[in-house]
């Protein structure tokens, strides 16, 4: 069995280590991760899910630990695929969304007063519903991360922009880091691993 050991490593590096080790291996290869973070947890949790790969997760006193075998998995999952994507998306209403998405890296929009600023992120995200073309996706880390938590003045707009297709991702280190996860409102918690994914497919990236 070939042991990949994430203790100690904060998301996304659990998520690569796992992802290289998947694209090296082979059909019958055993494989178990160990992880001491339960954001890293979940996150290879979601991306095994996703590649269609069976896994058995235990709780040890030093840490999680994810078992899997490369057998019987999706082409692609394998060293065949290099660089394995998660492609699994929710089904979206057609023709809700377009090839761009919003990144919403704080609290505040532009430079200057900052409540000014609050309000003006604020105002964005209510009247984002409005556009002509929605983005596919709205990804949210650092200090944005407060517009999709509970008591925000944002939660309903961006639940409204949700049920009409648009993924909403937010980064799960950055609830984390500011006790938050408890709050969170709306929206997926995710990874940088799959932020910088996102942002690199989309047609173009718009930052508020």
């Amino acid at each position: 069995m070939k042991t990949i050991d994430t203790r100690g490593r904060l998301c996304p590096e659990p998520l690569i280590m796992t992802r290289r080790a998947i694209a090296q291996g082979a059909p019958g290869d055993e494989f178990e991760v160990l992880t001491d973070n339960a954001t890293a947890c979940s996150n290879l949790r979601s991306y095994l899910t996703e590649l269609g790969i069976a896994f058995r997760a235990e709780s040890r006193p030093e840490g999680d630990a994810i078992r899997f075998t490369l057998s019987d998995v999706p082409a692609g999952a394998g060293a065949a695929a290099p660089e394995p994507v998660c492609d699994v998306q929710p089904p979206k209403a057609a023709g809700a969304t377009g090839d761009y998405c919003v990144v919403v890296a704080s609290d505040r929009m532009g430079r200057g007063d900052d409540d000014l600023g609050r309000i003006l992120l604020r105002a964005f995200i209510n009247s984002l519903g409005e556009a002509e073309r929605l983005p596919g996706h709205i990804l949210f880390y650092n200090s944005g991360i407060n517009a999709a938590l509970e008591g925000s003045d944002t939660v309903e707009a961006l639940r409204g922009l949700q049920a009409r297709g648009v993924e909403i991702l937010v980064c799960g280190t950055c609830l984390d880091f500011y006790g938050a996860k408890e709050r969170l409102a709306v929206g997926t918690v995710s990874n940088m691993f799959k932020i910088t994914e996102v942002v690199t497919k989309a047609g173009h990236a718009v930052y508020p």
